[in-house]
């Protein structure tokens, strides 16, 4: 790897939370503004480490952050489940899959959505929430549409 990029080493040397702002345009996260925003604030909380002067411009209030953390857990999640599904059942993370492969795909998303369905509403049974709104919230998280 090092022959690779000659300038890693230097790079791995810097806090994660720089990388991934400065690595944000490039990885297309600048289209997702709860990602965009998570980063201004990771990257707002090191402003004085980072050497910077004066204050960072972008500071949402308590509450702001808290909403937007709740967000970022969601699009982590999404983004997990999407990964997942998309290595079992052989497609893109963006839910297309050939003709020739559907037939072999449809059984085995629905066995993979029958016991995430399950878990989430054992989940909200358990925190005693409401069924019908963990189910759609869990149907709002699956990437698939085909149930």
């Amino acid at each position: 790897m090092l022959q690779i990029c000659p300038k890693y080493r230097e790079a791995a040397a810097l806090d994660p939370s720089l990388v991934d702002f400065l690595a944000a345009g490039s990885a297309g996260w600048q289209k997702d503004a709860v990602i965009l925003r998570s980063l201004l604030i990771d990257f707002g909380d090191k402003w004085e480490d980072f050497g910077r002067p004066g204050q960072n411009l972008y500071r949402p209030s308590r509450k702001e952050a808290v909403k937007l953390r709740n967000r970022m857990d969601q699009v982590q999640s999404t983004h997990r489940l999407k990964e997942h599904l998309s290595q079992l059942l052989g497609c893109d993370t963006d839910e297309w899959v050939t003709t020739e492969q559907w037939e072999e795909v449809l059984p085995k998303s629905l066995e993979e959505y029958r016991p995430f369905m399950a878990s989430c509403v054992e989940e909200a049974r358990s925190t005693n929430a409401d069924e019908a709104m963990a189910t759609a919230r869990a149907n709002k998280l699956w990437p698939f549409d085909r149930r």
